[in-house]
């Protein structure tokens, strides 16, 4: 029964630290759906002449995951010149064999940081198969190109807006992302 509170510990612990962007995703998820999933479902509506409530929740809810993405990966903005997350000095991790070196100093968080790099990007794995309908060669190329984009804005300091990088590029998470997203394809087939 200890191992399992110890866990419990570590999962919460983990999960306190993205409360405040989940947050931020839900209070933004109002403007977002009204700035883009109206013209989307006026778009499907006159493509196919009916809108069906499943396309609508999916469509709602493909934007509150955007927003969430966002919010996960990119938030909190630093603000200074210091502070938690701005990583003056740190060098990006290109070893894409890093995660091994992280689970054996960090043990369970480490693990859970490598499950939830995985986690977050089966949504849109799922979303690229059952509401885009692409095949996997293009899921894989969207969760790649998705990746890369996020991990170039944290590693360049969103696209120049900072004078340095607030957040670590690493390798791992591009590939543990990608993995994400190739299980959420395979999930919308099974599904």
């Amino acid at each position: 029964m200890v191992p399992f509170s110890i866990m419990g510990s570590v999962i919460n612990g983990y999960i306190a630290t993205f409360s405040e962007s989940f947050n931020v995703a839900v209070l933004v998820w109002p403007l977002l759906s009204l700035l883009l999933s109206v013209p989307v479902l006026v778009g499907l509506y006159r493509r196919d002449g009916w809108l069906p409530l499943t396309t609508v929740f999916a469509v709602y809810a493909s934007i509150l995951y955007a927003a969430g993405l966002v919010c996960f990966t990119l938030y909190p903005l630093p603000t200074g010149d210091s502070g938690p997350g701005i990583t003056y000095g740190i060098p990006p991790i290109l070893d894409p064999l890093n995660f091994v070196h992280d689970i054996a100093e960090g043990g369970a968080r480490a693990v859970l940081q490598l499950l939830f790099n995985i986690v977050l990007f089966v949504p849109l794995g799922f979303i690229a198969r059952t509401l885009l309908k692409l095949r996997l060669p293009l899921a894989l190329a969207l969760s790649f190109a998705a990746t890369c984009l996020i991990e170039t804005a944290q590693l360049t300091g969103l696209f120049g807006v900072y004078p340095f990088s607030y957040r670590t590029f690493d390798v791992d998470d591009i590939l543990c992302n990608t993995l994400g997203g190739v299980i959420g394809w395979g999930w919308g087939i099974w599904l």
